[in-house]
């Protein structure tokens, strides 16, 4: 889903499975972040877990999206928050398939553990993907939306053969 005024503007979710790669637990003392995501008991702002469908249905909810993951290369949870109108702030590993803008916000690895720089960041990609909501949209359908990658894929396939 996509809603132009979401009504979780002032947060910040980190949705995925509460893991030591995934840093939940390091970042949960940041100001307005909500964790969604399975084995949070005891992680501040925990608000539990979600279904595919809640996915789908909630992200849109919020004002951006943070994950700071270790290891992950192309998390699909940051397409999905794209394609539901969220801005995300991600670290250099999760990124790699991404550019900087004004709605992607890409933390250096050397700067993973600085909260107050990390909360700023927060601050100001929700302050700019509240602005841009339609144009986040429009960028994650372009770029990971299944009729332009399907499209793709035809397109390889057939020059291939």
């Amino acid at each position: 889903k996509f809603s132009e005024n979401p009504v979780k503007k002032d947060k910040t979710i980190y949705l995925g499975k509460i893991t030591d790669r995934k840093g939940q637990r390091k970042y949960q003392e940041l100001k307005n972040i909500e964790f969604i995501g399975p084995n949070g008991n005891g992680l501040k702002n925990w608000k539990g877990e979600w279904t595919r469908e809640e996915v789908f249905n909630n992200l849109t909810n919020y004002g951006n999206m943070l994950l700071l993951s270790d290891g992950e290369a192309d998390p699909l949870v940051i397409k999905e928050a794209l394609i539901s109108g969220l801005g995300v702030i991600i670290n250099e590993t999760s990124g790699k398939n991404l550019e900087a803008n004004d709605f992607i916000t890409i933390i250096p690895e050397n700067k993973m553990s600085d909260l107050l720089y990390i909360e700023k960041k927060m601050e100001e990609n929700r302050n700019n993907s509240l602005r841009n909501r339609d144009k986040i949209r429009k960028y994650g359908e372009v770029r990971f939306g299944w009729n332009n990658l399907i499209k793709n894929y035809l397109n390889i396939i057939t020059n291939n053969i």
